[in-house]
Formats: C-alpha cells, sequence, structure tokens
C-alpha cells in the first residue's frame, strides 16, 4: 500500500496535511497531471507558531508526506 499525501479543503482551497500530526503544511494547486494527490504541487508553505517552515518543499514540489519535525522524529537514529 502506498501512503500519499493527504489533501483537504481549506475554506475551498487545497492545502497539504502532515500524514502524523495533521498539521497544515502548505497550500497546494492542482497541476492537471497525474490522478488523485499525485496531480498536486506546493504553491505556498506555510509557517508554524516558532517561525520555522513546516516543509522544506520548494514552489512547484510534489506535496511531502511529513512535516519537517515528523521527518526527523521517523528517521531519527540513536546510532549517528
Amino acid at each position: 500500500m502506498k501512503i500519499e499525501p493527504i489533501i483537504k479543503f481549506n475554506g475551498g482551497a487545497p492545502v497539504a496535511l502532515c500524514n502524523r500530526c495533521f498539521i497544515m503544511m502548505c497550500h497546494v494547486t492542482y497541476s492537471g497531471e497525474g490522478k488523485g494527490a499525485d496531480g498536486y504541487v506546493v504553491s505556498e508553505s506555510k509557517y508554524d507558531h516558532f517561525g520555522d517552515p513546516c516543509t522544506k518543499a520548494k514552489k512547484g514540489d510534489n506535496p511531502p508526506l511529513y512535516c519537517e519535525k515528523c521527518s526527523k522524529l521517523l528517521t531519527y537514529s540513536i546510532n549517528e
């Protein structure tokens, strides 16, 4: 089973949510290519309450699966 980005509508505008903590990471637009969530691209990144970007994805990139904090948490290794 392939994990896809969560795309929801916030006041009529599509946004991408983190698959773990469900924070709103970025605004997305439909590019017309691909089916489902694969057809969306980042149009504007969001920032958290501390001023840190929720994602490092650039404008035009595919929406990420996880926000930066969850991505770090899920790839954390005690041996590094």
